[in-house]
């Protein structure tokens, strides 16, 4: 009996548990609902962006929740799911959704932030804290003896601070109107140094699991992020091409839901199969994500584009939201707090420290292969940006030595450059003068951007000897959307994939009507080179899908 009433017990507080979280998911949606339409919340999402909003969400959550045990560790901040359920799809959407001109007009400068920006921060974080703390004793080892931090232990957890996570920042800058080019340099140097820094971390950690030496530490290192930066670039770009190549030789355009379920295996498959070869899956998510939009999605039919871009984005805020919202719980979800704040301080500061001389060096030398030069207010932003977000913290719950300090040193970092850094964003903007680029203004960019765009190789290797290879040539798209057009005529249902199954509602004559001209103007959208996913306007019709279904 006792035993049938402990199974009892535990069987109702996992089916309580789920309750919970099925709670949990409704609230970051409501929250997610009222921050996009609510006018006084859109106004104010420029001093408390979303991700500020959703931890202090958390924070609250996680307070509510401390009282109960079983509660508390459903809910405990669980790293392996952070980076293989939560981030791939953030990652991947990221990749997928860039501007692609942009992105590989400012490739160099990308790379270099990112790339080398990010070993530099790495160093100068961990060297100062080393120099600091080598000879104090402010830590407890396993035995329970005082002891100092090594090298390596610091370069763990400055490695680990450096990533940064500016999607708060992001978010500020969409709805400020800055150049697309200050965008780019952001958003791309961000992405690409979640990636770096994980690489860089994971190189420590096995340092310090093996017992390798210092000397030997930083050119094992080295050799590792290069070899890990490399193979995950490849293999994301391999998975990106194979996706292309395999939808364009496929007969799938009849059937739209295969069709969609084969790009999304890509999406994923591609990180999945980084991990089980021990390189970077966030990378190769990444450069994945670059391919299959700029290849893959002038192969498909419009039905897949649109639930593609659609699920893509729905995935991407509900895992970004819920990252933000599980940080803020880890306040009180954590086992054990070590809270110190000179310690937590000391480091805070010496992050501001490593991202100025990871970024205003490196800003001087690319300008001097730029033509469009870096300007000191657009360095001044990118050195701003650099908040501290849930992969450091992810990170620092893996961190073999040491766990409980570097853990909270991490969050008490985390949720100040989120929440201090990321409201001061939109004020400082507006001081220099960076928020407010005109309609004029960025269609001038745009210009200038196409213009230098189609002079630089990686465009001309594009269009010379990948479009050929990856996408279907103009005549096979024209034949294709004439077919789209005549199914669509026969029955306006079946252009959506909505007629495949029976007892579907009918779509409205006005909706029809819609939904044709829709379709003749993402023809011609299509056959200017303007497919593929790059135009955030194509997303209007799914309002209609959606009320007709």
């Amino acid at each position: 009996p006792h035993s049938l009433t402990l199974i009892l017990l535990t069987t109702v507080m996992a089916s309580f548990g789920i309750v919970v979280v099925q709670l949990v998911v409704v609230i970051v949606i409501a929250t997610l609902y009222a921050l996009s339409t609510n006018a006084t919340l859109k106004r104010m999402a420029v001093y408390c962006p979303p991700a500020t909003v959703m931890m202090f969400v958390g924070i609250i959550l996680g307070a509510l929740f401390d009282a109960t045990d079983e509660i508390t560790s459903v809910f405990q901040f669980d790293p392996h799911i952070f980076f293989n359920v939560l981030l791939p799809p953030i990652i991947f959407q990221a990749g997928f959704s860039l501007r692609k001109p942009y992105f590989f007009r400012n490739f160099g400068s990308i790379a270099a932030l990112a790339f080398v920006g990010t070993l530099v921060s790495s160093f100068v974080i961990g060297g100062l804290l080393y120099a600091f703390y080598s000879n104090d004793k402010i830590f407890t080892d396993a035995a329970g003896n005082p002891a100092a931090p090594s090298f390596v232990n610091c370069m763990i957890l400055g490695s680990l601070v450096s990533a940064v996570d500016p999607v708060s920042t992001i978010a500020v800058f969409s709805s400020s109107g800055v150049s697309y080019g200050l965008y780019t340099l952001v958003f791309g140097e961000s992405i690409v140094n979640d990636a770096m820094a994980i690489v860089v971390n994971k190189s420590f950690v096995d340092i310090e699991t093996d017992g390798t030496s210092t000397g030997s530490a930083v050119g094992k290192a080295m050799l590792s992020i290069i070899l890990l930066a490399i193979g995950s670039t490849a293999l994301g770009c391999a998975f990106g091409a194979l996706s292309a190549w395999l939808h364009k030789k496929l007969k799938l355009r009849k059937e739209p839901p295969l069709e969609l379920a084969l790009l999304i295996s890509f999406s994923y498959l591609s990180f999945v199969v980084a991990e089980e070869l021990h390189v970077s899956g966030i990378m190769s998510a990444l450069f994945c994500g670059i391919l299959m939009d700029h290849y893959t999605m002038y192969n498909v039919t419009q039905p897949t584009i649109d639930a593609a871009k659609s699920l893509f984005t729905m995935l991407a805020h509900l895992a970004e939201s819920f990252v933000f919202v599980y940080l803020g719980m880890a306040v009180f979800t954590l086992d054990k707090h070590d809270f110190k704040f000179g310690f937590s301080v000391v480091t805070l500061l010496c992050c501001f420290v490593g991202r100025a001389i990871s970024v205003v060096p490196i800003v001087f030398l690319v300008n001097l292969g730029r033509k469009r030069k870096i300007s000191i207010q657009q360095t001044f932003v990118m050195w701003l940006s650099g908040l501290r977000g849930a992969v450091a913290f992810a990170l620092a719950l893996k961190v073999p030595t040491y766990r409980d300090p570097f853990v909270s040193t991490t969050l008490f970092v985390c949720i100040t450059t989120t929440v201090v850094l990321g409201g001061l964003t939109y004020p400082v903007l507006s001081w220099l003068k960076l928020s407010a680029a005109t309609g004029d203004q960025r269609r001038a960019s745009d210009a200038m951007t196409s213009e230098q765009s189609t002079k630089h190789w990686l465009v001309s290797l594009d269009r010379d000897r990948l479009q050929p290879l990856l996408r279907l040539n103009t005549e096979h798209r024209k034949s294709i959307m004439e077919d789209d057009r005549m199914r669509f005529e026969r029955n306006p249902r079946s252009k959506y994939g909505i007629g495949l199954f029976e007892g579907d509602h009918e779509l409205h004559e006005d909706d029809e009507h819609v939904l044709a001209e829709e379709l003749h103007a993402r023809e011609n959208d299509r056959e200017d080179g303007l497919g593929g996913g790059d135009d955030d306007s194509q997303m209007a019709i799914n309002d209609i899908k959606t009320t007709s279904i």
